[in-house]
């Protein structure tokens, strides 16, 4: 009986560690503003948290920055083309309960 639930266990642990690695394309719309930092695709209507493991979310965020500076709004958008890795459910404070997180690995600006 022991023996079961030590392989169970083996096995719930190798399944919980396991992510999803594969990249993707999404198109959606990037909104930056005061706590404010998400993505909506398109297709899915799901909301994102973006990171990423070098500089692209922070050089993003500037450019969004300047826009709204620009603009003179409380929160900008911008239409945007990402390759990037679906991590699941976000749990940073900010995030509501569908939202989920995406590694960035490459951005583009479709429009403004």
């Amino acid at each position: 009986m022991i023996k079961k639930i030590a392989v169970l266990l083996g096995i719930g642990l190798l399944f919980s560690n396991c992510t999803n690695t594969q990249v993707k394309e999404y198109e959606g719309v990037y909104t930056f503003g005061h706590e404010v930092r998400i993505f909506k695709d398109t297709n899915t209507k799901t909301d994102y948290w973006l990171y990423s493991d070098d500089k692209k979310i922070q050089e993003l965020n500037n450019y969004m920055e300047s826009l709204k500076e620009k603009e003179k709004n409380n929160y900008s958008e911008v239409n945007i083309r990402i390759k990037g890795i679906d991590e699941g459910k976000a749990t940073n404070g900010f995030a509501e309960p569908n939202d989920k997180k995406m590694k960035v690995i490459k951005y583009e600006i479709i429009e403004k």
